[in-house]
């Protein structure tokens, strides 16, 4: 990834890129500062904001100027003040929210005290998105975000009103363009993370509500499973067809015999002999031996399927 220049930079990174001599440690920086380690490496992380002290620090240890970086810190507290989506884009950008620079130089991290301190940090921060700028705060942060599914992860969480949460699906579906497939993304995440036991019953409640297009990229987007195909099989025949013909399958251990049995029907009636080796080929010894020898003949003599199919 390019590095970020100019205005771009934040202050902890123009702090980082322009001020710490290259290759000095955060520790050695911090030493040199007369500051603890962990003040430091907040303001280079952007989980604190420069104080007037460390500014002063900076100036007289590293030259900088004490005036440009007090500037940027108010300027980024004035937009992190305005926008949710500015304040916690960052918890987004990937599913693995990133160590800092203070976590990578420890050899004692609990990881699992930080993944619980991330996921509250990601529900209060979903929670303000939603509040402040309703979905249209959750699109600004999906065009941002390069881990869509976990977007919809915590809308779920966060949308617990069943009339919301058919509009917040809704309105998922009209987005396009550069937002298509994140918002594809968003409502696997967004149904996964609703219980099993009242995901039915909402799927078939946007279903219902748009069209057949609109009703296949619902059902594609769905979480790969038993539930979604017992709902497309209540829609019509096209529908179905169309269905299996497009789905991307995944492997999942959710699958049970009979449903791992059953998918690899469904890709092998819709000539898809390659999608089903890719969904069945790390349970070989659960496929019937009937299906098995089908699945083999057809990979060796169908060729009709996608480019993109994966093969075996």
């Amino acid at each position: 990834m390019a590095e970020k220049q100019g205005a771009d930079l934040t202050v902890g990174e123009y702090i980082r890129q322009q001020v710490l001599p290259a290759g000095m440690s955060v520790k050695e920086a911090a030493n040199r500062l007369g500051v603890g380690r962990p003040a430091l490496s907040n303001v280079l992380n952007g989980n604190a904001a420069l104080s007037p002290d460390m500014a002063v620090r900076l100036e007289k240890s590293f030259g900088a100027d004490r005036q440009k970086l007090l500037d940027m810190q108010s300027a980024a507290g004035r937009a992190k003040h305005r926008d949710p989506v500015v304040r916690h884009g960052w918890l987004f950008e990937k599913q693995w929210v990133e160590e800092s620079a203070d976590e990578l130089e420890e050899d004692d991290t609990d990881f699992t005290a930080r993944e619980e301190r991330i996921h509250a940090l990601r529900m209060k921060a979903l929670a303000e998105v939603w509040s402040e700028r309703g979905f249209d705060g959750v699109a600004a942060l999906l065009a941002d975000s390069g881990a869509a599914p976990t977007v919809g992860q915590y809308a779920a969480l966060c949308i617990t009103d069943s009339a919301r949460r058919i509009d917040f699906l809704l309105r998922c579906l009209e987005l396009g363009g550069d937002l298509e497939q994140k918002a594809e993304g968003c409502i696997l995440g967004f149904l996964w993370s609703v219980d099993s036991g009242a995901r039915q019953a909402l799927l078939r409640a946007v279903a219902d509500k748009v069209g057949a297009d609109q009703r296949v990229r619902l059902f594609k987007s769905s979480p790969f499973e038993k539930l979604t195909w017992l709902t497309v099989d209540q829609y019509s025949a096209e529908s179905s067809t169309r269905y299996w013909k497009e789905v991307s399958p995944q492997w999942s251990r959710r699958h049970s015999d009979s449903d791992l049995n059953e998918l690899v029907d469904h890709l092998l009636n819709a000539d898809r002999p390659r999608a089903a080796f890719h969904a069945a080929h790390m349970d070989w010894a659960r496929l019937e031996t009937s299906r098995l020898k089908r699945l083999l003949t057809d990979v060796a003599t169908i060729g009709a399927e996608p480019q993109d199919t994966p093969s075996p």
